[in-house]
């Protein structure tokens, strides 16, 4: 936890939103050195959660991916919907459907094989090991 923790305030230092409360996040999974997702909740209406995160031209996440040595962050919409949140957390890959098995802790999620590489990760499966972490389900990738 201590590895999410640092993402976290470093996130509130340079995103006043989340100083203040106004955005909330909901969730972090990190493999460090590599990659992080962090799922992001607006407390206003009127506030993009993802986009104040982002900043001007990248701004804002610039700096945190420096300030974390290059590792990419991904920030995505947090939702209290499973299927919604396993579609937001596998983002960049396109999930053409989620099946979420409550009773085992499973979602199942369908992609094209062209997007294989997306949902798995490039050289490994660290990233569906973090969007895995980070949704609190085992994900499984069917391709289609």
């Amino acid at each position: 936890m201590a590895k999410e923790q640092e993402l976290i305030e470093l996130l509130a230092q340079h995103v006043p939103e989340i100083a203040s409360g106004a955005v909330r996040v909901a969730a972090v999974a990190r493999e460090p050195g590599y990659l992080s997702k962090v799922a992001l909740e607006s407390q206003e209406n009127d506030l993009d959660q993802v986009a104040v995160c982002v900043g001007t031209r990248g701004s804002r996440i610039k700096a945190i991916v420096e300030a974390m040595r290059g590792e990419r962050v991904d920030l995505l919409r947090w939702s209290e919907d499973p299927q919604t949140l396993v579609r937001n957390a596998m983002q960049p890959a396109d999930t053409r459907a989620v099946v979420i098995d409550s009773d085992q802790n499973r979602a199942i999620i369908f992609v094209k094989t062209d997007d294989r590489a997306l949902a798995f990760g490039i050289r490994d499966r660290r990233r569906l090991q973090v969007a895995s972490r980070l949704t609190r389900h085992e994900i499984v990738i069917e391709l289609v």
